[in-house]
C-alpha cells in the first residue's frame, strides 16, 4: 500500500539516537519505541528481530481482545539496554524496514509493560456515541495525530496515567512530539498508576467529525492513485498531503461535501489551480452549492467551455 508520506529524512537516525539517549521525563519511565507490524512486511519484521536477542519485544494486545492479531499487532521495544553500537544498528535497520510507512512512534512511558500496554489498548479501540467501534492504529500518522489533537481533558488525564510523551515519524519523516512532556499525574519518585480504563474510549460527535474531515486528504490520495495516478508525484508525498488539505480546506469553505465531490474539486484543483475556486467564473457555482444544496458533480458537468478556457487561461498565467 502506498501512502502520502515522505521518505524518512537522513537525520532521522540522528534524531532518534538523541532522543533515546536523553534521560527519561521521570524516574520509573522509560524510552520505548511503538511499532505497527501490521503495516510491515511481515518476515522482514521476523528478520529484523533475529540478531537482537537482547531488546525486548512486548505484543501490546497480549491478553486483551485482540489478541487475535498476533505477530500484526502494535509491539513495544525497550531498546537503552544495548549498548551504543548495536543500538545504533537497530535503529539503521528499523528505519530501512519502516522507511516511508505510517507506523512507527516513541513514548516516554511507564516502565511496567504491563499497564502501559493496556493504556493503549484503551486508546486502540474508539467508539463513537452511537457506539460505533473503531480501530485506531498506534503510529499511524493517518489517524495517531488527529486522535492525540481532539482527545478532551479527561481523555488526556487517562493517557498521562502511563505516557508522558508521544512522538511519531510525520509525514515528512522526522521526529514530531503530538503530546509532548504531559503533566505528571504524580512526583518523580513515586510509580506511575496502574491504567484502570473506566468507561471506553468514546470520541463526542465533534471530535469524530473532526477525525472524519482530517482523514479527507488521505482518502482522497488513495483514490488518485488508483483512478488518477498521473496526478500524484512519485517522491515527496508527505508535501503532496499538505497540499490535499489546503484543497479540501477550500471545498468545504465552498460548502462542498461528500466524497466524490470532493475528490472532484480536488481533481480540478490539480489541473487548473488549487485557487480554481476563487475565479469570478465559478461565483454562481458556489451560490447554487451554498444556497440550493446542489450537487458539485452535476454542476461540473453542466459548465459550458467558457468556464473551462477561462480556468485554463488563469492556469498558464
Amino acid at each position: 500500500m502506498d501512502f502520502a508520506n515522505n521518505l524518512y529524512r537522513a537525520d532521522l537516525h540522528a534524531q532518534l539516537t538523541q532522543w533515546v539517549n536523553k534521560p527519561t521525563l521521570v524516574n520509573d519511565s522509560a524510552k520505548w519505541l511503538l511499532i505497527d507490524a501490521g503495516l510491515l512486511e511481515q518476515d522482514a519484521f521476523i528478520r529484523l528481530m533475529q540478531p537482537y536477542e537482547n531488546i525486548y519485544l512486548h505484543n501490546v494486545f497480549k491478553k486483551s481482545r485482540f489478541e487475535v492479531y498476533g505477530s500484526y499487532a502494535p509491539h513495544l521495544f525497550q531498546i537503552g539496554q544495548l549498548d551504543q553500537h548495536a543500538q545504533s544498528a537497530f535503529l539503521a535497520d528499523l528505519l530501512i524496514l519502516c522507511n516511508g510507512i505510517p507506523a512507527l512512534a516513541a513514548l516516554d512511558a511507564s516502565e511496567d509493560v504491563t499497564s502501559l500496554s493496556h493504556c493503549l489498548t484503551w486508546f486502540a479501540q474508539a467508539f463513537t456515541p452511537d457506539n460505533l467501534e473503531l480501530y485506531c492504529r498506534l503510529a499511524d500518522t493517518r489517524i495517531t495525530p488527529v486522535l492525540l489533537q481532539v482527545v478532551d481533558e479527561e481523555q488526556r488525564i487517562k493517557i498521562g496515567q502511563n505516557i508522558l510523551q508521544w512522538q511519531v515519524v510525520n509525514r515528512l519523516g522526522t521526529l514530531e512530539a503530538l503530546l509532548p512532556n504531559i503533566k505528571a499525574q504524580h512526583k518523580d519518585d513515586t510509580p506511575f498508576k496502574k491504567f484502570t480504563s473506566g468507561k471506553s474510549f468514546t470520541l463526542s460527535d465533534d471530535q469524530f467529525a473532526g477525525l472524519m474531515q482530517k482523514s479527507e486528504p488521505d482518502t482522497v490520495f488513495q483514490s488518485l492513485l488508483k483512478d488518477n495516478p498521473d496526478l500524484v508525484p512519485a517522491t515527496d508525498r508527505g508535501l503532496f498531503h499538505q497540499r490535499l488539505e489546503a484543497i479540501s480546506a477550500r471545498a468545504h469553505q465552498r460548502g462542498i461535501e461528500g466524497s466524490t465531490d470532493m475528490l472532484l474539486f480536488t481533481i480540478v484543483a490539480l489541473n487548473t489551480g488549487d485557487k480554481f475556486d476563487a475565479h469570478p467564473v465559478l461565483e454562481e457555482t458556489w451560490e447554487s452549492i451554498k444556497q440550493k444544496g446542489a450537487s458539485f458533480n452535476k454542476l461540473v458537468n453542466a459548465w459550458p467551455d467558457k468556464i473551462w478556457n477561462e480556468l485554463a487561461q488563469a492556469a498558464s498565467a
